[in-house]
C-alpha cells in the first residue's frame, strides 16, 4: 500500500468515526502536533487534511498578492 492510500484510508477512518467533524478533527491533530514540535506528525496530519478537503470538494483557499 502506497503512502497517499495509507492517507486516504487514515481519511476514511476519521470520516467513519467522526463523521462531519473529521476536518475539524485533523486539524487540531496539526495544531497539536506543531504544539509538540512534532513536525513530521503535523505534515502527515496536514495531509490527512487536505485529502479530507478534497473528498469534501471544497474549493482551496486562494491568496491574493498584497498590493
Amino acid at each position: 500500500m502506497s503512502h497517499r492510500q495509507k492517507l486516504k484510508q487514515l481519511a476514511r477512518i476519521l470520516v467513519g468515526k467522526h463523521n462531519g467533524a473529521a476536518r475539524e478533527v485533523a486539524r487540531e491533530r496539526v495544531r497539536q502536533s506543531f504544539d509538540n514540535d512534532d513536525y513530521a506528525s503535523a505534515h502527515l496530519w496536514t495531509d490527512v487534511a487536505e485529502i479530507l478537503r478534497q473528498i469534501a470538494g471544497d474549493r482551496p483557499v486562494t491568496r491574493t498578492a498584497a498590493r
